[in-house]
């Protein structure tokens, strides 16, 4: 109303000044400064500001406001169809600020202002100005059809422009001349979408949640216009499986609220989908779990009534794995101080469309703090050219890198929406099966060298996190399949803080501890060959020199040898200012001149409590092994075996793909967990 608003950082921006056939209003800085300026969401603030004034006054600046954006926006920035323009075309369609994914949006902000009490009352508006205005709309919805009968793409703007946006100007403007060939084409582009990018886990087909978050509410925003209008889009077998997807956020929620990040931007809160979709659909789970997490932010006053009368569901289990979509999620609760961690094992996911390079990136949450994160993933928008390959490289992740390769340059990465990245070749699991959670992965991107990663989650307690380095040169290289690698690796074992996390070395491992909250978490690395940590501020977000991304640290933990091996880290989260006294030994230390680790295993001793941890690289088809170390003797023919003594007691066992176990020459009493081949 004043030419001014807020940018990000709070600043306050007077955007007066510009021509007097522009309004007064500087078009050009808007347009730069913010997208939303082009997709006009204002013009249906301003529409629903008219419909809640109470004053004449106010209701006649609102109008007048209303009218002098219109005009001005048009006059400055005309919709020209360009002389190059094909259907499958993007950026010609209108010209700029005018190209098709921003006029999708003008089409739902215009077509709000149409249905608004505002354009709808005699004399709100002057007459000729409501004939330009809606003029200028159909102008636009026309243009719309020129894009009926365009290439099939599975991607989001495909499904906005060819199929959401059509559909709604489609069923609600019947009036408009070709109002049901739009409905009709774009119901068949509504289904073909959500049949083709709705994986067999129910999960959409974009792994940045940011995005999946985003594709679900284009079919959740088509199936409310057809409701409003009596008709039905996806049908009873459909809507299930979209609840599925919508549960899936809620599984993805992070203790703070918010759920993870795996690639381009800032993924949403639950709250917020709470608001928009979760209680349009009435869904339970997402109502009980924004309940357990102490989130009760008010929802969308269309569906207000209803939404207090649902009954609240808190999933009875909260680890699961999506193995299509590429994520698994671990957590011993579901309240705001529970243990929480995400990992991405990309599989079936859409390439080359806002997925980073992120083989195994994790978030942790412990004591009511995000405490290791993917702050990358919310600079979508900032970096551009070779920078923005620099953030979706897996150096701006939290993963393990070998032998300082990223596996596609920065450079590489900032073309084609970063390629495609490495997908995970296997997928093992046994979850909520007592007192911990188990899950092993693979990938190949390396080859000859095969990562694996085992995640053991002690709920309540610590995780555990073991890579396996092991060789697979078959087709790859005669010599070294016969003689094998004695060349050295090295691996990088990279961490990136959450805000305000303030990390420093301690012994051999990492202590982070937040200001605030007085959470932290301990990173024990095992000792091993050449072993060194580093620690220092985030180079990714410091080069941003934005103040949204001030305040952020990050770890590097280097080890280098020969040969296959494992070797594992402890992340053991406290709360206070001093870190707990954890001691992390290795029970089977190399024993020849270059590793060919058959098996692994730990001790971990925090005061009173010593555990055992044992892997062994034949996970389906696990054999009988001993490991003989000082004064430990542990016998079991488990694929992976956890053991927690006190005070020489044995109080817990957690063993899958076995039978039995013995510690010490006594037999560990244990129920043999199976575990499942996910993919």
């Amino acid at each position: 109303v004043h030419n001014k608003y807020y940018r990000k950082d709070g600043t306050k921006v007077n955007l007066g000044g510009g021509p007097s056939e522009h309004g007064g209003i500087n078009w050009k800085a808007a347009f730069v400064d913010a997208h939303e300026f082009k997709r006009q969401g204002a013009l249906a603030t301003l529409a629903c500001a008219w419909e809640q004034a109470t004053s004449k006054r106010r209701k006649q600046l609102y109008a007048r406001t209303f009218e002098r954006w219109l005009r001005s926006r048009v006059t400055a920035n005309p919709f020209v169809l360009m002389p190059g323009f094909h259907r499958e075309a993007f950026a010609e369609f209108g010209g700029r600020y005018n190209e098709q994914q921003t006029t999708s949006y003008i089409l739902f902000n215009w077509g709000a202002a149409v249905d608004s009490g505002m354009f709808r009352t005699p004399g709100a508006l002057p007459d000729e100005f409501a004939f330009f205005f809606l003029k200028q709309y159909w102008f636009r919805v026309f243009n719309y059809t020129r894009l009926i009968g365009s290439s099939w793409r599975a991607d989001n703007h495909h499904l906005m422009e060819r199929g959401v946006a059509l559909y709604y100007a489609g069923v609600q403007f019947p009036e408009f001349k070709r109002a049901r060939e739009m409905e009709e084409y774009a119901r068949l582009i509504i289904l073909r979408h959500f049949d083709y990018n709705l994986l067999p886990d129910n999960v959409g087909s974009e792994h940045c949640t940011a995005y999946n978050y985003r594709c679900l509410v284009r079919y959740a925003l088509p199936t409310s216009v057809a409701r409003a209008n009596g008709r039905t889009l996806l049908g009873p077998d459909r809507e299930r499986r979209l609840k599925d997807w919508l549960e899936f956020t809620a599984f993805i929620t992070a203790p703070d609220g918010r759920l993870v990040d795996t690639g381009d931007g800032a993924a949403s809160s639950l709250a917020l989908i709470a608001h928009e979709t979760g209680a349009m659909f009435g869904n339970a789970v997402v109502k009980g779990v924004l309940g357990s997490l102490g989130k009760f932010e008010p929802v969308n006053p269309e569906f207000r009534s209803e939404w207090r009368k649902l009954k609240p569901l808190v999933p009875k289990d909260g680890s699961r794995i999506y193995p299509w979509a590429g994520h698994v999620v671990m957590r011993d609760g579901w309240k705001p101080g529970s243990m929480f961690l995400h990992s991405s094992i990309k599989s079936r996911s859409l390439y080359n469309v806002h997925a980073h390079w992120n083989v195994y990136a994790f978030t942790f949450a412990a004591n009511g703090k995000r405490l290791i994160g993917n702050p990358a993933a919310r600079t979508y928008g900032l970096p551009t050219g070779a920078t923005r390959g620099f953030y979706f490289s897996m150096d701006a992740h939290n993963t393990l890198i070998i032998d300082d390769d990223n596996l596609k340059s920065h450079r590489a990465l900032a073309g084609q929406w970063g390629l495609q990245p490495t997908r995970i070749h296997s997928a093992h699991t046994c979850l909520n099966a007592g007192s911990c959670d188990y899950a092993s992965f693979t990938h190949r991107g390396y080859l000859p060298l095969v990562h694996r990663r085992d995640i053991l989650f002690i709920r309540g307690r610590y995780v555990i996190m073991t890579d396996g380095i092991t060789m697979d040169f078959a087709d790859f290289n005669a010599v070294f399949d016969s003689e094998g690698d004695i060349r050295p690796h090295l691996y990088r074992q990279r961490i990136h803080f959450e805000q305000g996390v303030r990390a420093k070395r301690v012994g051999g491992g990492v202590a982070a501890h937040d200001r605030k909250t007085g959470a932290g978490v301990l990173m024990c690395p095992e000792p091993f060959e050449n072993l060194r940590v580093n620690v220092a501020p985030n180079e990714y977000m410091a080069a941003l020199d934005s103040p949204d991304f001030r305040g952020y640290e990050m770890a590097d933990v280097f080890r280098e040898t020969i040969g296959p091996c494992f070797f594992s880290t402890v992340y053991y989260p406290y709360a206070g200012d001093v870190p707990p006294p954890v001691a992390v030994t290795p029970l089977t230390p190399r024993t020849t001149p270059y590793r060919d680790d058959r098996h692994h295993a730990i001790r971990v001793t925090d005061g009173a409590d010593i555990d055992y941890w044992f892997v062994q690289r034949e996970m389906e088809k696990p054999r009988m092994c001993t490991v003989e170390a000082a004064d430990v003797s542990l016998a079991t023919d488990a694929a992976c075996l956890f053991v927690s003594t006190r005070r020489g007691r044995v109080r817990d066992v957690f063993m899958c793909g076995g039978r039995r176990a013995e510690l010490n020459g006594k037999r560990l009493e244990a129920k043999a967990l199976e575990i499942t081949r996910d993919f």
